[in-house]
């Protein structure tokens, strides 16, 4: 959490902001893991605090952290199926309402490309290629 976070934080000091997407992707993850709480914190605590340190509040900004909260918690009720499937499903749904959103406040396209484009393709493939070698060496860790 504290990697994403300064991630983030370092991200957002930059006049270009690239968006990696991975805390939503690991807010899945721990919530899969650990519980939706604790995704919940991640992502207050990974996204929405760091954005706000810089003074990086947009409208998207207000507007995705309840959304992301929103697909962690349908997340939650939907983890007894694929995580695979539900997450490609959940990642789909986010970012189509992030672009709509983005949309009507108006950003400029280089900015959806690179802060709802990027994320999108960047989660397809981190659930994808990542998401079971992490969900097994969380378990692991967890069991323990």
């Amino acid at each position: 959490m504290v990697f994403s976070a300064l991630l983030q934080y370092t991200t957002h000091r930059q006049d270009i902001k690239i968006n990696l997407g991975h805390v939503f992707f690991l807010g899945l993850i721990t919530v899969s893991q650990i519980g939706l709480v604790y995704g919940i914190l991640l992502i207050v605590f990974a996204e929405f605090l760091p954005k706000a340190m810089v003074g990086d509040m947009e409208a998207r900004t207000i507007f995705s952290l309840p959304l992301s909260i929103v697909m962690m918690v349908l997340f939650s009720s939907l983890k007894d199926y694929s995580f695979t499937l539900v997450g490609i499903l959940l990642v789909i749904i986010n970012y189509t309402l992030l672009y709509f959103f983005s949309k009507i406040s108006r950003d400029p396209m280089p900015e959806k490309l690179l802060e709802i484009g990027l994320p999108f393709l960047l989660n397809i493939i981190y659930i994808l290629s990542a998401s079971e070698p992490i969900i097994s060496i969380v378990g692991r860790v967890i069991s323990a």
